[in-house]
């Protein structure tokens, strides 16, 4: 570091300690979205496997642009991307909902079924059994 005075030293320690407790807040919710996961599967489920990710590389709930709002896109798109096994839109939104309560649940199945539509177009994830009438797609995540 060039010389720096006592009080700028401070106001970068201060910037790096805000961003650190950034990065808790972020595995904060992490934590508490697996385990309403393991709750809702009783536990003996894989459902997400996230080892050896950075909290920049997983956050789960991002704020709308300009809003501060929770819109519930992130932790979606995130559950559905490190799904292991098969899943289908309506699990990924009742996990989702369970943390995000404002959010109705046909707002947010809304926005999986665009986000599982952008991701099969995108190679991430594939369609293991097409639904049938009232039977959703039941999806897999691919290896890309």
């Amino acid at each position: 570091m060039a010389d720096l005075t006592i009080r700028e030293l401070r106001g970068v320690i201060n910037g790096k300690l805000a961003e650190a407790r950034g990065q808790i807040k972020k595995w904060e919710e992490y934590l508490a979205l697996l385990d309403s996961l393991e709750r809702e599967s009783g536990g003996d489920t894989k459902v997400v496997k996230a080892m050896g990710a950075t909290p920049s590389q997983t956050p789960l709930v991002s704020p709308k642009r300009g809003t501060g709002k929770d819109t519930g896109g992130r932790a979606l798109r995130e559950l559905m991307i490190r799904a292991e096994g098969d899943f289908n839109v309506p699990g990924i939104v009742r996990a989702v909902q369970s943390q995000l309560t404002d959010i109705p649940y046909e707002i947010l199945s809304r926005r999986a079924s665009a986000i599982a539509y952008r991701l099969l177009k995108a190679k991430k994830i594939t369609v293991v059994k097409p639904g049938a009438g009232r039977e959703p797609h039941t999806y897999r995540r691919t290896g890309k």
